[in-house]
């Protein structure tokens, strides 16, 4: 009656898709207890919104890419584009390429939950970074994807590229930028290469202006 729905279409709706396990910031009154008590771990209601669109902010937590100043610099990025997406009404799941995820939701507490994560996550070694876009499934239509990362090589921007077709839209943020370089282009991507997140606030501004 709602319409047509799929894994990919925006959570927090009233249609019913299916049974999925439990992600950190899930509403627990979505809790389908008897699934729950079947399988001994938590299962949620998918309910979705179908046909509308969604963001999905991915954060890279690898090391490589980054120096100390410029991950937390990454953080603010992924944490500003994070709470525009839900401050404007749109659906916004937060994904680290390390695995952690935040359902995608609306709302200040939906927010919330997403800070909280971005709060304590740390660049690690072991890590995959970008890399790790390739076995990520919530692309799809309507899905517009935005990318946080440092100065990767250009193998893990790659990767980008791969899934191109699978988003919308694709947005790279690259913070760390020392030397005055351009954004290296990426097909049907737009592609921003700041040295800070002051500075990532003042070219997106301008260009969303545009």
């Amino acid at each position: 009656l709602d319409g047509p729905t799929s894994n990919e279409a925006p959570q927090g709706g009233v249609a019913f898709h299916s049974l999925r396990d439990y992600v950190r910031g899930d509403d627990l009154r979505l809790v389908h207890w008897k699934s729950t008590a079947r399988v001994g771990t938590l299962m949620v209601r998918h309910n979705v919104v179908p046909n509308e669109p969604t963001m999905m902010v991915l954060l890279d937590t690898s090391a490589a890419p980054y120096t100390d100043d410029s991950f937390e610099d990454a953080v603010r990025v992924a944490a500003s584009l994070t709470v525009a997406g839900r401050t404007h009404g749109f659906p916004v799941e937060l994904w680290t390429t390390g695995g952690e995820r935040v359902a995608a939701g609306r709302g200040a507490a939906s927010a919330d939950v997403a800070l909280d994560l971005l709060a304590g996550v740390l660049p690690r070694a072991d890590d995959p970074g970008l890399s790790a876009l390739t076995g990520m499934t919530p692309g799809g239509a309507g899905v517009a994807l935005g990318v946080v990362t440092g100065q990767p090589a250009a193998d893990q921007l790659g990767a980008v590229t791969t899934v191109r077709q699978r988003y919308s839209m694709v947005s790279v943020v690259q913070v760390g930028e020392r030397f005055g370089r351009p954004a290296s282009p990426l097909s049907g991507a737009m592609v921003i290469n700041v040295r800070n997140s002051d500075e990532f606030a003042a070219v997106w501004t301008s260009r969303t202006r545009r």
